[in-house]
């Protein structure tokens, strides 16, 4: 039994050194919290005009979409599990689902928080034991997550007002 408490521990500590390799930096929890929206993945497509991958982020009441650009790989991961579609071998954000699963990791929220320099930036909340921590990642990283996960995708409503692509709206 202790042989197999350290091996999870390790497992835990391997899963949360890849994330903030790969999907950004760990860090505590701010106490500011902005207002959020929660979105929903409308689609994954090629933006007609640069003929680049965009993911279009939409408000559930459908009012508002805010599209982030992404690389060809990034709305690959995003689509997939959409889609239902699987592979042989497990993909990059598969394996990470599977070390989430496996060391009881769960993904509480993922937040899309502010656009700067050009570029969106994404926080991914997860849930170890009874504790909380906040992950910096490429909001294409974190929505692959997320859509794996089940777990829901929220968007700064500040950003989502600014950046987000209104339908007949005057506001909110």
């Amino acid at each position: 039994m202790r042989n197999n408490t350290l091996i999870m521990s390790a497992a835990l500590s391997a899963c949360l050194l890849f994330l903030s390799v790969s999907c950004g930096t760990l860090k505590k929890s701010s106490s500011y919290i902005p207002p959020l929206t929660e979105v929903t993945v409308r689609e994954v497509m090629l933006d007609p005009e640069s003929k680049l991958p965009v993911v279009l982020l939409q408000d559930l009441s459908g009012r508002i979409t805010l599209p982030i650009w992404i690389g060809s790989n990034e709305a690959i991961a995003i689509a997939t599990p959409l889609e239902q579609v699987s592979f042989r071998r497990p993909m990059t954000h598969d394996l990470l689902h599977t070390i989430l699963i496996e060391t009881h990791v769960s993904v509480l929220k993922v937040v899309v928080t502010e656009l700067r320099d050009n570029t969106f930036y994404a926080n991914l909340y997860l849930k170890t034991g009874g504790k909380t921590l906040t992950i910096d990642s490429r909001p294409s990283d974190a929505i692959a997550i997320a859509v794996r996960t089940e777990a829901p995708i929220y968007v700064a409503t500040e950003l989502l007002l600014t950046m987000g692509i209104k339908r007949g709206i005057e506001h909110l």
